[in-house]
């Protein structure tokens, strides 16, 4: 049961006009519980299937998923498509952005040829398990190709600049979390993507040795370019 000051949060509910409850994750299942710490997936998807359920039978009440892409996971979109779908729900898309989480989480510290890589094969798997008059998967599909046009770091940094930068934050993230968090990046998560092992053991072999930087210059289209991603315009994260 949802509590709020031990009062059943259903309770409460019915006596606004107008509630929107919105669930932020960044991950459903085993991911959203390797980015969050302390999540219970499975007490968060029974509450959250609850405020679905009372929603469907109050006129006042939206629920509206709220999903921040992490480059964890980038693996699991085609994942959160079949839980948004199933559930025939409002959803935002977003990516993490840099500072957000920690420079890792960003699916812009990729490397463009393995973003794309990844995006590529999550596209294929949302448009095999799509089912035919899906209004979600369009959205999926925009957002994808969204991310996969976006400038990312190395580009706008440059290589050395971004080079540094990956391995400070590696460094940064084995302190924090430990050898064993490590490990279940590479070997669980990213078990069937040996690019994003790559990406993480050793980031400069992904790379050639010539410049991507376009330096300052790239900054604005860039960032421009995330503020669409984003849907800064609310215009594109509204869905029906």
């Amino acid at each position: 049961m949802l509590k709020f000051k031990n009062q059943n949060l259903f309770d409460l509910l019915p006596l606004f006009k107008s509630v929107q409850i919105n669930a932020s994750m960044d991950g459903i299942g085993r991911i959203g519980e390797f980015v969050r710490d302390c999540l219970d997936w499975r007490v968060w998807q029974k509450n959250f299937d609850s405020c679905v359920s009372f929603a469907e039978s109050n006129e006042n009440v939206k629920v509206v998923f709220d999903y921040t892409c992490t480059s964890y996971g980038l693996v699991d979109l085609h994942n959160v498509f079949e839980f948004v779908d199933s559930l025939n729900i409002e959803f935002i898309l977003k990516p993490a952005l840099v500072g957000d989480r920690g420079d890792l989480a960003s699916p812009f510290m990729l490397p463009k040829r393995v973003l794309f890589s990844v995006l590529q094969r999550q596209r294929k798997k949302i448009q095999s398990i799509a089912k035919s008059g899906s209004a979600s998967k369009s959205r999926f599909i925009g957002f994808i190709e969204e991310l996969q046009q976006s400038t990312t770091c190395q580009e706008l940094f440059g290589r050395e600049a971004w080079l540094m930068r990956m391995k400070q934050q590696i460094e940064l993230f084995r302190e924090l979390h430990g050898e064993q968090a490590e490990q279940e990046l590479l070997n669980s998560i990213f078990a069937d993507e040996p690019l994003l092992q790559q990406w993480w053991r050793d980031p400069e072999l992904l790379t050639n040795s010539g410049s991507w930087g376009r330096g300052w210059s790239g900054l604005k289209h860039g960032f421009n370019r995330a503020r669409s991603v984003i849907g800064l315009d609310r215009r594109e994260t509204s869905t029906q």
